[in-house]
């Protein structure tokens, strides 16, 4: 990953369980299942202090999908698609909090492949039953998921 010099009011929030990219220009904190309750607290303060070189957030979604307040961030990419799309939207909501008063961009990473077509589709219809429960809408068919570009 590499941000340029135009980017860095960017502050990314990565939810993958893949290793930690390495820079030189900024730092990444990285959160999972291993960390303690003091290195998630850490981490989300290095990402959410403005004089801090921490760009990025690698956060895995098990344990960044809830107690994380990182709504200092901009951009989201979720590098794995998650078994539920409850869970996509609570590691959404972790920058989407209280005092976000930002555009957060959302990007879903889906390889062109039927293990994950299949599972985006099972989260759009997933996404559809959770959006009549919350919403109470009996016959809303509209997932709140939606594709708006393809990258080759």
């Amino acid at each position: 990953m590499r941000l340029s010099k135009r980017d860095e009011s960017t502050l990314m929030c990565i939810f993958a369980s893949r290793n930690k990219p390495e820079s030189e220009r900024f730092r990444v904190t990285r959160i999972d299942g291993a960390a303690s309750q003091e290195e998630r607290e850490t981490g989300c303060a290095d990402f959410q202090n403005p004089n801090s070189n921490t760009k990025v957030a690698l956060i895995s979604m098990t344990a960044g999908g809830q107690g994380l307040n990182l709504q200092a961030a901009t951009t989201i990419l979720f590098a794995e698609l998650p078994p539920k799309a409850t869970l996509l939207h609570q590691c959404e909501a972790r920058a989407h909090r209280q005092g976000q008063h930002s555009t957060v961009l959302v990007y879903i990473v889906i390889a062109d492949d039927a293990s994950d077509r299949a599972m985006w589709t099972q989260l759009k219809r997933s996404d559809v039953r959770v959006g009549r429960i919350l919403d109470g809408h009996r016959h809303a068919a509209q997932p709140t998921m939606e594709v708006n570009s393809v990258a080759q």
